[in-house]
């Protein structure tokens, strides 16, 4: 059995479907339709890293980037539970975490935070220790660059920022305790969100070679699924046997 610490260059022994993209772009709505479909788990990235935002914002409210300190992350323990055909940090009773991992104050720093070297070391070891157990479809940033670099499927997703700024407003408005923002303030935050994942010095965000792109600004929902599903029969078919098509 692989150790969470073996080398992405290695091919996955259980099935992974990489999905990447900017925030608001659908990967996330997309992985769980894509879970459901084929029987795998959904495993969102950037929960854990709002999990250590939300973390290091108790520590250091007006600057959450100061407890990212050698001790902070030697005792980074998150834990992580199945929940229907998801997996992702979970609370001390073993509920999925939820609002208190997506407030406009961890919105505004989780990008910072995860840009830390080793920050993204302690993310990617817990995600490849996932894949050992489990077959994944994984969204993030660089899934298919650096965590799983040889998943059989990779997807890249891209959408105007104008209509993922109304996405994530919508998200927003609906959550419980999210307070109210307008849409500038939303887009300048995706916009900035946009510059610092893409511009950091470790895996950026960016398109892997080999994805295949979706543009989700004018699908729908359903239209994103079959897209995907449809280039999935092409590319590793093996992925829906046995699953309705």
């Amino acid at each position: 059995m692989r150790s969470a610490h073996q080398s992405p260059s290695e091919t996955p022994i259980i099935p992974v479907i990489a999905i990447d993209g900017p925030a608001g772009a659908g990967k996330s709505t997309l992985a769980r339709d894509l879970a459901e479909r084929l029987g795998m788990y959904h495993v969102d990235s950037g929960a854990f890293y709002r999990t250590i935002t939300a973390w290091a914002l108790k520590a250091h409210p007006q600057n959450p980037e100061k407890a990212i300190t050698p001790a902070f992350l030697e005792q980074l323990d998150i834990p992580v539970a199945p929940y229907g055909r998801r997996i992702g940090p979970v609370n001390r009773q073993g509920q999925p975490l939820g609002t208190e991992i997506r407030t406009p104050e961890v919105n505004r720093w989780v990008s910072e935070i995860s840009r830390h070297p080793r920050v993204r070391e302690y993310v990617n070891a817990r995600l490849r220790a996932l894949a050992v157990r489990w077959p994944l479809v994984i969204d993030g940033r660089d899934i298919g660059t650096a965590v799983f670099p040889d998943a059989p499927v990779k997807f890249f997703i891209t959408c105007d920022p104008h209509v993922r700024a109304q996405r994530r407003l919508a998200e927003m408005r609906q959550a419980a305790g999210a307070a109210p923002l307008d849409e500038k303030a939303v887009l300048e935050n995706i916009l900035k969100r946009d510059r610092i994942d893409s511009q950091r010095a470790t895996a950026p965000l960016k398109q892997a070679p080999d994805a295949f792109v979706i543009d989700t600004t004018h699908l729908d929902r359903t239209a994103q699924l079959e897209k995907a599903v449809e280039y999935i029969r092409q590319k590793a078919p093996f992925l829906l046997a046995g699953r309705s098509r």
